[in-house]
């Protein structure tokens, strides 16, 4: 049996204002708008970009965007384009905002959870332990990381600057493997908000 194939999918988006949307994708970002109607009271339409194409429909209700639903769901839909920087630019020619970069900052802040977790009470000693001659030490490893987060910050800002620093003593370093493995959790319960480092585990199993 031949597998059909599927050219596309489209979103379906929820709005509370659909000429104010439409607006906002045509003038804004640049879509065409395809579809709109019923002409005597319009509550649907359609837009299209080359081959990404949005449907909208008016319910008079507030819209709930994923993250509103769930801070770790931050996206709605995903964008596959061929340069990003230059869309960037033509949005940001167009004076498009992105609230609060949402995304990236809840990637830090389960940066922060994940990473706090794993380190947090480690046992004396554990900062130098080895698996083998030639791995790198915990207090190494942490120093790296802390290395790499300087780096993404300064790229952030426009610079290229990256520093090797020394690993200072463990306490530290943090505030885990050789005798202190770390307790299992559901981190899609796990209460991880955006701003917000250092908050105490859900739920927990062994």
């Amino acid at each position: 049996m031949t597998r059909a194939e599927i050219s596309s999918i489209s979103p379906f988006f929820i709005v509370q204002d659909l000429a104010r949307a439409l607006s906002f994708y045509r003038d804004r970002l640049g879509f065409e708008v395809i579809f709109e109607g019923p002409a005597d009271d319009p509550f649907f339409g359609i837009v299209r970009r080359g081959g990404a194409m949005i449907m909208f429909k008016d319910l008079g209700v507030e819209p709930l965007p994923n993250y509103g639903r769930e801070p770790a769901f931050g996206w709605d839909a995903y964008l596959d384009v061929p340069d990003p920087d230059a869309l960037a630019a033509e949005f940001a020619s167009r004076n498009v905002e992105f609230s609060e970069r949402q995304m990236l900052r809840h990637t830090v802040a389960t940066l922060a959870y994940r990473g706090g977790k794993a380190v947090r009470h480690a046992p004396e000693g554990f900062a130098t332990f080895r698996i083998g001659a030639n791995t790198r030490t915990p207090e190494k490893i942490l120093a790296h990381i802390g290395d790499l987060l300087d780096w993404a910050l300064a790229l952030a800002q426009g610079k290229q600057v990256w520093h090797d620093s020394a690993p200072l003593p463990w306490n530290q370093e943090v505030e885990r493997l050789a005798g202190a493995p770390v307790r299992g959790e559901n981190y899609f319960k796990a209460d991880i908000v955006a701003g917000r480092v250092g908050a105490a585990a859900r739920v927990e199993f062994d």
